[in-house]
């Protein structure tokens, strides 16, 4: 998935037609309930819908070929789009206009008018998150319960330095989505891509918390981070992240982290990694019957084979396909 691409996701392809009814009821059904309508003269629609299910959440690819205008009159949940092509304009109530382009994406919050007037030979990729999922990880990271819903700048930035690194990490999800045999197929994996997805958005996107989470933290106890190894090292087969780890020790994200940098010289998640590194290793090397190296890493939470290859040759000097032969010779 780069910019400039017509397509995304497109092992997950939905619907392809040409009739404007059958458009807006398929993004009804997947998205939210819209209106439709052409803007200019009527005809082939060429809309294509490509749908990857995270869970409740939702990854998705739209393109129209004909210039159109979608409209609700009150968004449900929270919406990230942005163009891999062609040019959007998204409008909310309370909401500054987003000219949407390769470079600039738009967030919708839930419960407010929203509409895009959607250019012909445009394609977005299209996120979806529920109310209840942000606004959990959104407590997870602040270590305390939050009164509010957070409300995010409307312009995504793509060209910062937090905006590439969360559509490097869409951008893993959706080169995996279209192997066969792809790590979204283990549900740990697809917890990991959600999680990894929202804490970009919450603590890289400007928002109505963004100064208290990314504020200095008192140093944690050492007490509350060896519990938190302790978790990591019982059950490494969770899909842990920052957030979560967190919570369950009563720390801040950043309290979290900086405890980590003191006590073990890893960050949490690299601590994390090490230990379902050897948990692969350890499975690799006892070959039971039906083991493979995507399965293996995939029940430990690893979403990027490429990646996963070269970390593991690093920590143990060879290939995991080596490890896995080489036991099986045995």
């Amino acid at each position: 998935m780069t910019t400039g691409t017509e397509e995304a996701f497109t092992t997950h392809a939905m619907l392809r037609t040409d009739d404007l009814d059958e458009a807006r009821e398929a993004l009804t059904a997947t998205y939210l309930p819209v209106e439709a309508r052409y803007l200019g003269r009527p005809g082939p629609l060429g809309m294509r819908l490509n749908v990857l299910r995270l869970g409740a959440s939702t990854a998705g690819f739209i393109a129209f070929d004909r210039d159109v205008r979608l409209s609700s009159p009150e968004t449900t949940d929270y919406h990230i789009n942005f163009p891999l092509s062609g040019h959007a304009e998204s409008t909310a109530d309370g909401m500054e206009p987003v000219s949407g382009t390769v470079a600039m994406g738009a967030v919708f919050r839930p419960g407010v008018a929203a509409a895009i007037r959607w250019g012909g030979g445009c394609g977005q990729v299209c996120l979806k998150f529920p109310p209840h999922t942000v606004h959990s990880e959104l407590e997870r990271l602040l270590g305390r319960p939050a009164a509010k819903p957070v409300v995010f700048q409307p312009a995504l930035d793509l060209t910062t330095t937090a905006g590439q690194a969360w559509l490097r990490t869409l951008r893993l999800a959706e080169a995996d989505s279209r192997r066969p045999d792809g790590l979204l197929s283990h549900p740990l994996a697809v917890e990991t891509v959600k999680y990894l997805l929202l804490d970009g958005l919450l603590l890289g996107q400007p928002n109505t918390y963004s100064a208290e989470l990314l504020a200095p933290r008192r140093p944690a106890p050492n007490r509350a981070i060896a519990q938190a190894v302790a978790l990591l090292e019982d059950q490494p087969e969770q899909p842990w992240t920052p957030a979560l780890l967190a919570s369950a020790v009563a720390l801040s994200v950043r309290a979290l982290h900086d405890g980590f940098q003191r006590c073990t010289g890893f960050s949490p998640m690299n601590y994390l990694r090490e230990i379902r590194l050897a948990r692969v290793n350890a499975e690799l090397s006892a070959a039971a019957p039906g083991t493979t190296v995507t399965g293996a890493a995939g029940r430990w939470g690893f979403v990027h084979m490429g990646r996963f290859a070269e970390t593991y040759r690093a920590k143990y000097g060879e290939l995991p396909s080596k490890t896995l032969r080489l036991s099986r010779g045995r």
